[in-house]
């Protein structure tokens, strides 16, 4: 008796000490980057709050205000490390300051990926810029399931929309290329997404990717033969993605329209694909991660801040069906803000302060979030002032900011 004892006592004492190897070691941390068990579990990294830059950025991303920004919110971020985007596949000349680049992970985006352009100019994951970490999740096409528009436009307004553009009316004279030399697809202009360029691999009619798929789809635009094209290039573009070293990828960045990803997805064979994660998910030409933007439409004051709140919770509802129907991991949210209703002018920042904390509470709620961006732009793209800092130090709107980030980032921990 007393040597059976002896030896699952041992026993005992062998398996406890494997239990506390394993919880410390770091490696096995859901926090750091990798999964629970290494390779295996489909729970993606948190990666937390994150920042927007752009090429006519409104602060000095080397100033003293934006690098307490990112100080602050890689201290909260379960990696350390602070998501950032700018509709760009490459950093370019953004001017972020030294002192941060350790602090940052860059998740590259062309603004057509995978809708009509392939993953050849995205950079391969896990390299540097500037210093700058190139993250293992890429971000497809900017808003392809809804209309674009030319931005600042006269005294702020977006007259010029796609169909609009494509029909040379008078209403598009504002908007012009930013290179007056380009010719082609070589031209940048400052648009909303890649919902406003025609495809030009369909025939004649030329349609949208919004023409060929969501609820605005239009079999006179978009064929079914062509149809059939741009679901082989979706599936090729998130190969391409992992043959490039990423292991994780968003769908298109939606700006309204569901349906749109969900009949790519479906005519993609995604739905097939519940049993693979990461980079296998991608080598079958299937995203890992659902991607949205989401902005209150008008003044969040206390009269309509009870139906923005609404508005956002029915979004979500219906990406967390998207997402279980097609095995997706958890969801991105990389432009949350607020847009002008016609004849608005302006928005108390302290309103526009308490919508950004209360729509934190619901992703906090929620629980299937691994990302959120606030638009951090001056009245960019028909939007109040969302600016997260303010000269060299953060506004008001930055300081709730940091704070719903650590609420939310200090729940999930747990």
């Amino acid at each position: 008796m007393e040597t059976s004892t002896s030896v699952l006592l041992l026993a005992f004492l062998v398996l406890s000490v494997g239990v506390l190897v394993f919880l410390f070691n770091k490696k096995y941390w859901p926090f750091n980057g990798d999964s629970l068990v290494q390779g295996t579990s489909k729970k993606p990294q948190v990666q937390g709050c994150g920042v927007v830059t752009s090429s006519n950025q409104h602060v000095d991303p080397a100033g003293p205000g934006f690098t307490q920004l990112i100080e602050k919110l890689s201290k909260i971020n379960p990696r350390g490390l602070v998501p950032l985007w700018n509709w760009d596949v490459s950093l370019g000349n953004k001017g972020l300051s030294s002192a941060t680049a350790d602090k940052l992970l860059f998740l590259p985006n062309k603004q057509c990926g995978g809708t009509f352009d392939p993953a050849d100019d995205y950079p391969v994951a896990k390299t540097t810029e500037n210093g700058i970490k190139i993250g293992e999740l890429a971000l497809g096409a900017n808003e392809p399931d809804m209309d674009g528009y030319c931005m600042n436009g006269p005294n702020g307004t977006m007259p010029c929309s796609g169909t609009l553009f494509a029909q040379s009316s008078p209403l598009c004279s504002y908007c012009k290329a930013l290179n007056p030399q380009c010719s082609g697809k070589s031209c940048i202009y400052e648009v909303t997404g890649c919902g406003m360029w025609p495809m030009d691999d369909c025939g004649d009619k030329n349609p949208t990717p919004w023409h060929c798929f969501g609820p605005q789809s239009d079999s006179t635009r978009c064929t079914d033969e062509c149809k059939k094209k741009k679901v082989e290039q979706f599936k090729n573009f998130y190969i391409g993605l992992q043959q490039k070293g990423y292991s994780q990828a968003s769908t298109p960045l939606l700006a309204r329209n569901f349906e749109f990803v969900d009949e790519l997805l479906e005519q993609a064979g995604c739905e097939n694909a519940s049993s693979e994660a990461g980079a296998k998910r991608l080598s079958l030409g299937c995203p890992t991660h659902l991607a949205f933007h989401h902005y209150a439409e008008g003044c969040p004051n206390a009269a309509n801040l009870s139906d923005a709140l609404k508005a956002f919770r029915t979004k979500i509802q219906v990406a967390k069906k998207t997402k279980a129907k097609f095995h997706l991991d958890n969801l991105i949210l990389n432009e949350l803000g607020v847009l002008k209703k016609k004849g608005e002018d302006s928005c108390a920042t302290e309103d526009i302060a308490t919508f950004l904390t209360e729509c934190f509470k619901i992703v906090k709620e929620e629980g299937v979030f691994d990302q959120v961006t606030w638009f951090d732009q001056n009245k960019a793209g028909g939007t109040f002032d969302l600016s997260l800092v303010k000269g060299d130090q953060l506004s008001t709107l930055g300081q709730a900011y940091v704070a719903a980030c650590q609420d939310w980032l200090t729940s999930a921990r747990t």
